[in-house]
């Protein structure tokens, strides 16, 4: 039997302004719209800086408006295809917060996107639980306490972008890049992006391309 596959992700709609983002390294079309890997990032031309507005899938259904009060977006066609000045090559993987893990563990899958792994940390400070789903060519990491604190909606929080080069953001960027270090995927190294200094509104870790 035919079945449905899972829905990825192929669009984010993103409340800064286009020019932003390419004082970020990231090449825009004329439409001004950016494509990275798979995703279309969209910006807006009123935009407040107030992050990640919306999320558009593949393969879900039309009558989904919020998954656990993240909107949803009808997608527009795909930007066109670019080489990054800063050799980004896809998005790595998209985090959102949420008081209530649980709760929105079951949003996703109750959407198509299923659990894939999860672990527990202190290493930002306070005990943490971290969901890992995928969506297509993205990984959706949901970030929350261990146990429920509250019954807000979940938020979109920052993005990860994988870099063919990771080095090659240094020099267009200068000190709103931050050092490279070992990041937690095993073989691969990151680099923080000072996203405010750059006037985004959605915090950016730079990764290194897997191994």
């Amino acid at each position: 039997p035919m079945t449905t596959p899972p829905p990825a992700l192929i669009q984010l709609e993103i409340d800064d302004p286009a020019s932003a983002w390419e004082a970020a390294g990231f090449a825009i079309a004329d439409d001004g719209a950016c494509l990275v890997g798979s995703v279309t990032l969209r910006f807006r031309t009123d935009a407040r800086g107030e992050g990640i507005r919306s999320w558009s899938f593949s393969e879900l259904d039309a009558d989904v408006t919020t998954i656990d009060g993240l909107p949803l977006a009808v997608a527009g066609e795909p930007a066109a295809p670019v080489d990054h000045p800063n050799t980004a090559s896809a998005i790595d993987h998209l985090v959102v917060q949420t008081p209530d893990v649980e709760r929105t563990v079951q949003a996703l899958e109750a959407a198509g996107l299923a659990e894939r792994r999860r672990r527990h940390t202190e290493s930002y400070g306070s005990p943490m639980t971290q969901v890992f789903h995928r969506a297509g060519e993205v990984i959706v990491e949901v970030v929350g306490p261990p146990r429920a604190s509250g019954d807000e909606p979940a938020s979109f929080f920052g993005l990860a972008f994988t870099l063919e080069d990771l080095d090659a953001p240094a020099p267009l960027l200068g000190d709103a890049v931050g050092d490279r270090k070992p990041a937690v995927q095993e073989g691969r190294d990151r680099r923080g992006l000072r996203h405010e200094r750059l006037g985004l509104s959605v915090p950016v870790l730079l990764m290194s391309a897997p191994t």
